[in-house]
Order: structure tokens, then sequence, then C-alpha cells
């Protein structure tokens, strides 16, 4: 719950997340009112940066705050303004109705809040300058336009290359009949090992 002026003009500031159009990851801008009706954002599909991002910047006067929710979920989160100004954000994970026996445990979508996101990350560092492509080779992945571009982009400055899985891949059977594995084709590419990396 957070405090605002019932004058201050709330904004919460979030972005579109992939729809595979020139509209993905496009910024938006929502204004609450005292006595608004709730905003409600939700991945689609268990893909977490499917319809929304995950980030939200709410912005008040001379305040705010950042939200982050933890990566990998099928994550939801309402805000809500009541008649005063009161400002209420709930968030975590979607359709989750269980009891857990003695022993158990479940994870559920990690929460960051803070005055910047980068701050927290990066304490006084601005963030890295990062960079990736989007095209394909003819036969479909994405090796050799990734190979391509990493030495010009090293020599621009870029200091992050962002990677995503290869298409093929990833949906051996055409999306949505089901999706693959992280791990490298052997086949493909013999001399690649693994390095499994937890991200949340």
């Amino acid at each position: 719950m957070f405090k605002a002026a019932p004058q201050a003009k709330v904004v919460v500031h979030h972005t579109v997340g992939e729809k595979n159009s020139w509209k993905s990851f496009a910024p938006v801008e929502d204004v609450m009112a005292p006595g608004s009706n709730e905003l409600v954002f939700a991945s689609i599909g268990g893909r977490s940066s499917d319809g929304h991002m995950p980030f939200f910047n709410l912005a008040w006067g001379d305040g705010g705050v950042a939200m982050a929710i933890g990566w990998s979920s099928q994550w939801e989160v309402r805000f809500q303004r009541s008649a005063c100004g009161t400002l209420t954000a709930q968030a975590g994970q979607q359709h989750v109705h269980c009891m857990l026996h003695p022993g158990e445990s479940i994870c559920t979508p990690r929460i960051l809040l803070g005055s910047t996101i980068l701050e927290i990350y990066y304490g006084n560092r601005s963030s890295p300058i990062c960079a990736s492509v989007n095209w394909t080779a003819p036969d479909g992945t994405y090796k050799e336009p990734h190979l391509s571009v990493m030495r010009p982009l090293a020599q621009r400055g870029i200091e992050v290359f962002w990677s995503d899985m290869d298409p093929q891949q990833w949906y051996p059977k055409s999306f949505p009949e089901g999706t693959g594995t992280w791990d490298p084709d052997p086949a493909k590419n013999p001399r690649e090992r693994v390095r499994q990396t937890c991200l949340d």
C-alpha cells in the first residue's frame, strides 16, 4: 500500500509484452485518479513476457516506486486507488489454489520494490548497453546471424549480446504444438556445451 496525496495524479508506467508485431515492448502510461477502476495485468499462457512485461513504474507528484515481478511464472498484478488517494498493489501467482502439507514447499514469484530497478541491480552504474538481431539464417536458425554481428557490435560499444532460443529447437513441432528444450542440439552444434542458469 502506497500513500499518494488525494489530488495527486498517479501514473502507472508499463510496457507491452511480446506481440510478434511492431507494437511489441511499446511503452504505456495509465493514469489512476482517486476512486478509479482497478488495473489488472497478467501474462498469457504461462509465458512471462507474453501480453505484458512484469515491470512497472508508479509515479505521483514527487514520489513513486518501481516494481518488478519474478520472471518465471503466470503472474498477475492488480492496482487499485481508493477515493482518498491510497494506491494498493497486489501481485503474485495467478490461478493458485492449493494446500501444502508439512515439509512441502512451492516457488512463487519474487517481488522487487525500489526507487528504481536499475539502482537496485546496478548501484551507481548505468545499465549495460544491449543488442540482438531480429532475423534468422535461411535454415531458420540464429547461429550465423548472431556470430556475424557480435564483433561489429562490440566495436561499437555494445556490452551485452542478447540471444534468444533457436526457434526450430524451441518449437520443434511449431507453436503451439509443444515446446522443446534449452539444451543445444548436438547434431547442429557439436562444439557447444550446456550452462544451466536459474534466472528470476
